[in-house]
């Protein structure tokens, strides 16, 4: 599996972390996920988790073949921050993707999310 070491996470973000992410494989689904993480949903194709409280978390993920042994397993530091209010100093931010990233909904709910108000979770 191809993971981070580490996942950041403003309070109130909700990671949705596909299994499909995890592996260079086209037939991902033949493979078995199982991912804990304290009130964490594991889904059938994905983990879905609310970041309710500030601090680092803990992220197991098994990946396990049709047959159900245990082929990798790996653990991501998910690190959960307070919303920021105010920048101290001018940030410079570029936005850098691929084609997924494409849809202008990104960097406009990036953009909302550093300088606006509202939303959900709400812009600071």
């Amino acid at each position: 599996m191809q993971t981070p070491q580490y996942i950041d996470l403003v309070m109130g973000d909700v990671l949705e972390l596909y299994y499909s992410s995890l592996i260079a494989f086209p037939n991902w689904e033949q493979f078995h996920f199982a991912a804990t993480i304290a009130g964490g949903k594991d889904l059938k194709r994905y983990l879905e988790y609310t970041a309710t409280s500030v601090g680092d978390k803990s992220l197991t993920i098994k990946m396990y073949d049709a047959i159900g042994t245990l082929i990798d397993e790996k653990t991501i530091s998910v690190r959960v921050r307070a919303a920021v209010q105010q920048p101290s100093t001018l940030l410079n931010y570029w936005n850098v993707g691929d084609s997924l990233t494409n849809n202008p909904l990104y960097p406009n709910e990036q953009f909302r999310r550093l300088t606006g108000t509202g939303g959900t979770p709400a812009g600071n």
